[in-house]
């Protein structure tokens, strides 16, 4: 018993001599943001058309039909074959024709990429009011849009960077290494002006032109620094 003893005071004093572990201290940062922007005009138009089957006096018009003369009039205005994408095909019973039969009719939604609106409203006035259910733009985008953003992150780095370096400098430190990025993004959704689409005959556009809004590519940044 008494040897045991001696042992835990052993213990005990040893453990006090034993030097406490001391954290390194988290160093002093400062948290910037940095933002860059750029303006750019739409260079296509993305439209979200549905077709849909329907009995006419000369019988069914399926949307084969429908999906084929679409085609063709998408290539007749100047969209390509990949401008023409299916987005979603449903379908319902008719219970119209025949008291008790049900005829099966199919509707096909359809995202069309167009470089301008007048090749959309040339489209419209092809494909007219055979079929065609809905068609409203989805969105606006620039080409080039994947290129400019990366500019933009860059630009906004810069800015942080500079920003951190213009307080730090009022404060007589210096910046140190880069601590953590934190990341928002903003797109600007542009839009035309008055727009409505045409079925038919396309009313004369006085000046010319339709008019856009431009898009607003948006980057922004969060960047920590520790400080010297």
């Amino acid at each position: 018993m008494k040897t045991a003893f001696q042992l835990l005071v052993l213990l005990c004093l040893g453990t006090s001599l034993t030097p406490a572990f001391t954290q390194t201290p988290a160093p002093k940062t400062i948290a910037v943001f940095g933002g860059a922007e750029r303006v750019v005009e739409p260079d296509e138009v993305f439209l979200s058309l549905t077709l849909q089957e329907y009995n006419a006096d000369g019988g069914k018009m399926t949307i084969s039909k429908l999906e084929n003369a679409l085609l063709t009039a998408a290539k007749e205005v100047g969209i390509p074959g990949n401008g023409v994408m299916i987005e979603n095909i449903s379908g319902f019973n008719n219970f119209g024709a025949e008291e008790g039969v049900a005829e099966f009719m199919i509707s096909k939604t359809y995202q069309i990429r167009a470089n301008s609106f007048d090749a959309i409203n040339r489209l419209l006035a092809k494909v007219g009011n055979q079929g065609l259910t809905t068609a409203n733009v989805a969105y606006f985008n620039n080409s080039k849009s994947k290129e400019i953003m990366n500019e933009l992150k860059t630009k906004a780095l810069e800015n942080a960077r500079m920003e951190a370096e213009t307080l730090l400098k009022a404060t007589g430190k210096k910046l140190g290494d880069l601590q953590n990025i934190d990341v928002y993004t903003d797109y600007s959704v542009p839009y035309y002006d008055s727009y409505a689409p045409h079925y038919g005959a396309l009313p004369a556009v006085t000046s010319g032109k339709v008019s856009s809004k431009p898009m607003t590519l948006r980057y922004s940044v969060k960047v920590t620094y520790a400080i010297q």
